[in-house]
């Protein structure tokens, strides 16, 4: 039995990102889910107000600031 037969044939793809650019290109690529890394919390709402519902977001650490 190959590797392949072992796998679920439900694959995600998550992509991490650093701005709403890269954001949009992952959503556009097809990505599931993307974590948003590295982002100010302005940034982070831009890209909650874009992308909400669209797929699924993540962030990398909380927001303190």
């Amino acid at each position: 039995m190959g590797a392949e037969s072992k796998l679920s044939f439900i694959h995600r793809v998550e992509v991490e990102v650093e701005n709403i650019g890269e954001a949009i290109e992952a959503l556009e690529a097809g990505a599931d889910a993307i974590m948003l890394d590295n982002m100010s919390p302005k940034e982070v709402n831009e890209v909650i107000k874009k992308l909400f519902g669209r797929l699924f977001l993540k962030l990398a650490r909380p927001i303190t600031s």
